[in-house]
């Protein structure tokens, strides 16, 4: 019987199907873009994008060799093909099965987020960004946490595109603290919003659609199981365990996002202690 293949529920309401191109190709994930939006393939135990879909081992074997930075891709509801030098590969996706990516308002809980708070600045994140702190960053950073932001578009045009990589370490730092503020109604959330919608193109393909995916309440996996601590359907002692997965993201992306969230973490603390 053939495994299941998982999606992102956000990917579900995409334009997902025709024809398009393989984007970027790693060591255990690729993405596809399709109707320009990226689509992000992964045969990770453990990670779903926001705009993924998880392969079983065997399929994404099957696939990989097939994969080469600009090789025609077609997708349909239930199949992808893939068309390269070495011949043609299709896999069947069916059954495909949703996971829910979506976040929603929390109420707002002191103590919660202070056992967030205490378990982020444990990790002395500051050291271990991809960007190095400076007198700017620095004035930036505490504007941010303490919700006296002299002007919005000025720290999110100075942070969207800045840093290495495919998803630079400023984009993932406005992720974790955009996410915090949608998740506890921060009254600059859409403001936050709307000047990272506005300076979109100023960072690569692979940021811009994690940030059109927040965007519209969508977050990777890893972020969720956060999300979700938060909700409290799970033991608060679980943050540990969320944060040190979170960590693992990437070169630097895991502790910039972490980072982000510390920011987003004070800056709703603040509002609410007002």
């Amino acid at each position: 019987m053939k495994e299941q293949t998982i999606i992102s529920d956000y990917l579900t309401k995409l334009n997902r199907c025709g024809m398009g191109r393989v984007h970027s190709v790693f060591e255990h994930s690729l993405n596809l873009s399709v109707n320009d939006r990226l689509i992000n393939i992964t045969s990770s135990e453990d990670f779903l994008s926001s705009f993924g879909l998880k392969l079983s081992v065997t399929d994404f074997t099957l696939l990989q060799p097939y994969c080469q930075q600009g090789n025609l891709v077609k997708l349909t509801r239930d199949s992808m093909t893939v068309y390269s030098n070495f011949g043609i590969q299709t896999i069947q996706l069916a059954p495909l099965v949703k996971m829910e990516l979506k976040i929603q308002p929390l109420p707002y809980g002191e103590e919660i987020l202070q056992k967030l708070l205490t378990v982020l600045k444990e990790k002395h994140l500051e050291s271990k960004i991809g960007l190095s702190i400076g007198d700017r960053e620095a004035c930036y950073f505490t504007q941010l946490a303490e919700n006296k932001v002299e002007d919005w578009e000025q720290i999110v045009t100075y942070l969207i595109g800045r840093g290495k990589g495919l998803t630079p370490s400023g984009d993932d730092l406005l992720l974790g603290y955009l996410f915090m503020l949608k998740t506890y109604q921060h009254p600059a959330a859409s403001t936050v919003a709307e000047q990272i919608k506005t300076h979109i193109t100023a960072t690569t393909s692979i940021s811009e659609n994690y940030f059109y995916a927040l965007l519209d309440d969508y977050v990777s996996s890893v972020v969720m199981a956060v999300w979700r601590a938060l909700e409290g359907k799970e033991s608060h002692a679980h943050f540990e365990e969320k944060i040190a997965r979170l960590l693992e993201v990437g070169h630097t992306s895991g502790h910039d996002m972490c980072y982000g969230i510390l920011l987003g973490t004070k800056a709703v603390l603040n509002e609410r202690g007002q």
